[in-house]
């Protein structure tokens, strides 16, 4: 019997699996979501639709699987368009974390969105990263904080629409504050559809 030194583990990533999930229409978020990390989904979202119209007899379907804690809200609103770009059905099942724009923007695409049982869901207030040694001046601030208000907004209309709950509901949960959700939880708060009992 080999040590645990002897095993050799091929996962195979960017090569074979990949490229049968998306023969198959899946495809993976994880980790941080950033402007490098948009461009590759929009990437794998056309080659998905470009395998389904090569084969009319398959679905136009795409499968989701999201594991992130979040990342910038300007990749998170592209990914949100590639999807509810995509001329055929999304669903996107949470699984670990979802949270920041993870939950708050990507999430939403889903023509169904759920989460496996175990998820944990989290919404906020978003947060300007300015770096360390940045310094503005007062009126490129305040144009700062002029955007910074407007994505809050769009934000909370996006998660009014899709939850059916009033705009209060949302602003009292992500307003200075993190607000923590479990399955069953974001289930009743109308952040997901239901609970994925496989993925």
């Amino acid at each position: 019997m080999g040590s645990n030194a002897d095993r050799v583990v091929n996962f195979d990533i960017g090569t074979n699996l990949v490229q049968r999930d998306l023969e198959q229409g899946f495809v993976t978020i994880e980790g941080v979501i950033n402007a490098p990390y948009a461009s590759a989904v929009a990437r794998e979202v056309r080659e998905v639709h470009r395998l389904q119209q090569d084969d009319p007899d398959r679905a136009k379907h795409i499968e989701v699987l999201l594991l992130s804690g979040g990342g910038g809200v300007y990749p998170a609103m592209a990914m949100y368009d590639t999807f509810r770009n995509y001329p055929g059905t999304v669903n996107i099942t949470a699984t670990g974390i979802a949270a920041s724009a993870a939950a708050m923007i990507v999430l939403q695409a889903g023509d169904r969105r759920l989460a496996t049982p175990n998820t944990r869901l989290m919404v906020h207030e978003i947060r300007a990263w300015f770096g360390e040694g940045i310094a503005k001046p007062m009126s490129e601030a305040k144009d700062d904080q002029r955007e910074m208000e407007a994505l809050q907004d769009h934000i909370i209309n996006l998660l009014v629409g899709r939850s059916g709950k009033e705009r209060a509901f949302w602003e009292e949960r992500i307003q200075r504050r993190e607000t923590w959700f479990s399955a069953e939880e974001a289930v009743t708060a109308g952040l997901i559809d239901g609970i994925a009992t496989s993925i």
